[in-house]
């Protein structure tokens, strides 16, 4: 929902009912006032305040796990495709390589570029940092939950949906789930290696991808405990009515657990 149809600029205070929480493209500051940090429109969904940029498109933060797409491989480099209008680039040092050593990166690492990441790979990754005038940002993937995604599936939501968790990296019913700050979250098997997935947790995977899309299109906080608290809602609910005008109406009557951090 809209709160008043004003654009705010960084900086200003963005009035909300008592009680609101800050989310995507705002902050609390020391007064304990929820502030905009981002060009855009105000709203609220459930109680949690966010701006929606102009553009309506992710706007990277430092510290935000994001899920991109390999658009470019480049000299010592990738360029990322992350679903926003800033620029986003990996850098060959930016990674851990396979061997698990730490050096400086040499001409032999270049040549095997496209076997760590290759044209259309999907990935996880920390921004790490901004440019000063904000058109760019540099990805890392030095830690052993961030890398290649494998054995699942992608879905694009909103990425003023999705707030800062304590983790972004949960498990719901048995599958895996990555919380991209970007709007895009990996539901998956968890496994090192590429393998056929299961039948049964396949099955999952779409379950949870499905509950996924229905907050989205309800306008709903998504966040691990909104999906699980909608997961058992719908427990007797077939996948494939998952998505029907039923199931949102239940999502749209209903506030849905929001993590205490975002």
């Amino acid at each position: 929902m809209e709160l008043d149809r004003v654009l705010v600029m960084p900086g200003d205070e963005v009035r909300c009912p008592q009680g609101s929480m800050p989310g995507f493209g705002t902050y609390e500051n020391s007064e304990g006032k929820i502030v905009a940090n981002q060009i855009g429109y105000p709203a609220i969904y459930n109680k949690l305040v966010c701006v929606n940029p102009v553009r309506g498109r992710y706007i990277g933060e430092t510290s935000n796990v994001i899920i991109g797409r390999i658009a470019q491989v480049a000299n010592k480099r990738w360029k990322v495709n992350v679903g926003s209008p800033q620029e986003a680039v990996l850098h060959l040092s930016a990674i851990d390589l396979p061997t698990g050593e730490h050096r400086i990166r040499s001409e032999e690492d270049q040549l095997h570029m496209r076997e760590y990441f290759n044209y259309n790979d999907l990935l996880s990754a920390e921004v790490q940092s901004l440019t000063q005038d904000g058109k760019s940002m540099a990805l890392q993937t030095r830690s052993n939950k961030f890398g290649k995604l494998k054995n699942g599936m992608l879905v694009k939501v909103s990425p003023m949906l999705v707030g800062r968790m304590r983790h972004h990296f949960v498990q719901i019913s048995g599958v895996d789930v990555i919380f991209g700050r970007n709007g895009w979250i990996w539901v998956y098997l968890a496994h090192n290696a590429e393998v056929e997935v299961p039948l049964n947790v396949r099955q999952e995977i779409v379950r949870v991808a499905c509950v996924i899309k229905l907050l989205n299109l309800a306008k709903k906080v998504i966040c691990a405990e909104s999906v699980k608290e909608v997961m058992d809602c719908l427990k007797e609910v077939l996948i494939d009515e998952i998505l029907s005008k039923n199931s949102l109406g239940i999502v749209k009557e209903n506030a849905w657990g929001i993590e205490g951090e975002v």
